[in-house]
């Protein structure tokens, strides 16, 4: 790997934070704010650094070739060597951004942290496409241009600000009277996670499986029957059937990109967090009763397509009126890594198509990963889209769950693990 390519980086990361000046920021506490728990962004222009870690010489465990090999397992991928922060940052300020770049022997890996709270996936991919074709600038200023400022409409959110006067209710997240105590689950140290994968003859597949018996004027889509498959088998794997409650109800949190939905859609490429939430319910005993899928996906259709413009202003109007923010929470997080899940899919984000240029190789990613610990505890994530229309599905669960998990012949009818682990 030449070494011209760490001062790429580098030198490419300070165009891109001029064009993106949140990434040269830290979140600090709104003071003004008659709502408690808002942030504001302070500039710092020593905010938003890569770091840079040489594991060259033997020095981490796996050569470059050896994880293509494996198909870049997350076992191999440690949040303690290749994070340059925690996941979850306990001490004010908290930078926006931060990188680092680990050289092993025979390759790179490059690892994004970014507050979900200014980012999203849609976001990340627009950030990681400005410093890729600063980049390439800089390996040949002829044929690409720098990006050192971005129209303003790409920051715009006023839009997806206009809240209704009288919100529906939303049950689908609970209020505190005071900051609550994290669920247990969420802090256990023992979250891992493997990666699946699905081919497009299998995705067609269950697509059909589960569009059976469909009336004529219903549809699901891949996402909805991918999400479906998620949803039943990690319950499955997480619960035992005669330790649930009959009344019990599991919640599937859905994130849904915002963007165009609200009712002033927000430009593809805009930089933020335009992130709902379709939160499903179904009985545990339903779901786990055999032949539930077709109408578990079913169910996740109609809350997708609930999250309309109407709901986005009711939404926001909701959160206007919430005395503090940390005093929220998804309905859902309680029960994460027992009766509920949380699915994210990065899939349609077309993180293969950034091009670095030629002193990166061939110039493109060879994988998206998570490390090893996953984004956090009970998440499940849809990855993007492979260049041969594979899809990849990083499963995370606790520790002793994997063994069922792995056993359960639902999943394995359509899936196959794609990593050695």
């Amino acid at each position: 790997m030449p070494n011209d390519v760490v001062s790429h980086l580098a030198t490419a990361l300070a165009l891109t934070k001029s064009a993106i000046p949140c990434l040269s920021a830290e979140m600090v506490p709104d003071t003004e704010s008659q709502q408690n728990g808002r942030f504001v962004l302070k500039p710092n222009p020593e905010a938003g650094k890569m770091y840079e870690k040489d594991l060259r010489g033997g020095l981490f465990p796996f050569t470059y070739n050896a994880l293509r090999e494996q198909h870049f397992p997350t076992s191999a991928l440690p949040q303690d060597v290749l994070c340059p922060v925690p996941i979850f940052p306990t001490q004010a300020p908290i930078p926006v951004f931060a990188a680092q770049m680990t050289l092993i022997d025979g390759g790179l890996i490059l690892n994004i942290c970014i507050m979900h709270l200014v980012a999203d996936a849609r976001a990340i991919y627009e950030i990681l496409s400005i410093w890729a074709q600063n980049c390439r600038h800089l390996q040949n200023p002829d044929t690409t241009s720098p990006c050192e400022q971005l129209p303003l409409s790409v920051f715009e959110k006023t839009q997806f600000e206009l809240g209704l006067d009288t919100p529906d209710d939303h049950p689908e997240y609970m209020v505190f009277g005071s900051p609550p105590a994290p669920p247990p689950a969420m802090l256990k140290p023992t979250f891992r996670t493997e990666v699946y994968r699905f081919t497009p003859e299998s995705l067609v597949r269950l697509k059909e499986d589960l569009s059976a018996g469909l009336n004529r004027n219903e549809h699901i889509s891949t996402n909805d029957a991918v999400c479906a498959l998620i949803w039943l088998c990690v319950l499955a794997a997480q619960v035992d059937l005669d330790q649930v409650s009959p009344e019990a109800i599991s919640l599937n949190t859905i994130c849904v990109d915002g963007r165009s939905r609200c009712l002033s859609p927000l430009p593809e490429n805009h930089i933020g967090c335009p992130m709902v939430y379709a939160t499903p319910g179904v009985s545990v005993v339903q779901m786990l009763a055999a032949d539930s899928l077709p109408d578990v996906a079913r169910t996740i259709r109609k809350a997708i397509a609930a999250t309309d413009e109407h709901y986005i202003a009711s939404l926001v109007g909701f959160l206007q009126g919430v005395h503090s923010y940390d005093c929220i929470a998804p309905a859902s997080f309680a029960g994460l890594m027992d009766t509920n899940v949380m699915i994210s899919s990065w899939f349609r984000v077309p993180f293969y198509d950034i091009n670095w240029g030629p002193r990166f190789g061939h110039g493109k990613f060879d994988r998206v990963r998570t490390v090893h610990e996953g984004f956090f505890n009970g998440s499940q994530v849809i990855m993007p889209r492979l260049p041969t229309g594979e899809m990849e599905v990083v499963i995370g669960l606790d520790q002793v769950k994997w063994d069922k998990f792995r056993q359960d012949k639902l999943w394995i009818r359509y899936a196959t693990v794609d990593c050695t682990r």
